[in-house]
């Protein structure tokens, strides 16, 4: 008995992580945006009594806040600007709204710091000190909003990404097994040759393995190998035929989304009789060899 295993480290790519980087760059900015909100909350909820606070405990509110906010919105639009991005051709109505307040937000930060920096007198100036901060705090209250919601999009798509990982796993497994069983077959065959040159006849041997995958799923191996030539034609035949029929509903496949891109994924997998799993496999070979494109609402056949 011999037993075979293939380890996640051997895949080439990386197992997807709740948080990773991308995780913590939308947290860490929507954190410091609850906080300034908590501060400007207090002040807001106890504006009837405010002279019983102490005048450094509302000044302490006030720093924190402004500060904590001012991070939140601020250093948050980086992380925010890249998750938008890098949605790449499903860029949204909403996604723009939200880079639209985001550079108002900022824009408004910088006018508002040089009308009283430089003490302007003009109409416009007096305007922006009195209603500046108002506009500001809405902008900014919005911007970290949105800086939420690419934080929760993040972690619902953390779902869909280890799915495809463990799909493009479950196939690396399949065939880097199948080489190691078809290694083990043909140094089998290698030793039946060699037996049947010593003994000078046509010794028919059987092998029986009962092997394992590492992972408790048995692969039974029990046939008889009447000569080495003709194990090996059997298995490339049987490689070919598998090859042919993969081709056919591939050709099957692309056919179907020419004629309907939103054909849904039940549909299609029905109509080519094999399961889900192995129609997302297809498709994202088909989309790394540039033969079809996902874009959020349905599969384009490109050409």
């Amino acid at each position: 008995m011999q037993t075979y295993q293939v380890n996640e480290q051997d895949f080439w790519l990386e197992k997807p992580m709740m948080m990773g980087l991308r995780g913590w760059s939308l947290l860490i900015p929507a954190a410091a945006s609850s906080i300034g909100f908590f501060c400007f909350a207090v002040l807001a909820f106890s504006f009837t009594e405010l002279a019983t606070l102490p005048a450094e405990f509302r000044m302490a509110l006030v720093l924190v806040g402004s500060f904590s906010l001012a991070f939140g919105s601020e250093v948050g639009t980086l992380s925010s600007v890249v998750e938008i991005y890098r949605k790449g051709e499903r860029l949204g109505r909403w996604d723009k709204l939200a880079l639209l307040i985001s550079v108002l937000s900022t824009v408004g930060a910088f006018v508002l710091a040089f009308a009283t920096l430089l003490g302007v007198k003009a109409t416009w100036g007096v305007v922006v000190q009195l209603y500046g901060p108002v506009v500001l705090g809405l902008l900014a209250a919005l911007d970290s909003y949105g800086g939420f919601m690419e934080f929760g999009l993040y972690l619902n798509g953390f779902d869909k990404r280890m799915q495809s990982w463990q799909r493009q796993f479950s196939d690396f497994k399949r065939e880097h097994l199948t080489q190691q069983l078809d290694a083990q077959r043909q140094l089998t065959a290698q030793r039946v040759k060699v037996q049947l040159a010593q003994l000078g006849g046509p010794v028919v041997q059987t092998v029986s393995n009962t092997e394992t995958t590492g992972q408790g799923e048995p692969v039974q191996d029990a046939a008889p190998l009447p000569l080495a030539s003709e194990t090996t034609t059997q298995l490339e035949q049987a490689r070919q035929a598998r090859l042919d029929n993969k081709r056919q509903r591939l050709d099957t496949l692309l056919d179907i989304y020419r004629q309907d891109s939103d054909a849904g994924a039940s549909s299609v997998a029905k109509q080519l009789n094999i399961s889900r799993s192995t129609l997302y496999n297809y498709l994202d070979e088909l989309e790394k060899a540039g033969a079809v494109r996902r874009n959020g609402e349905g599969v384009q056949v490109l050409n």
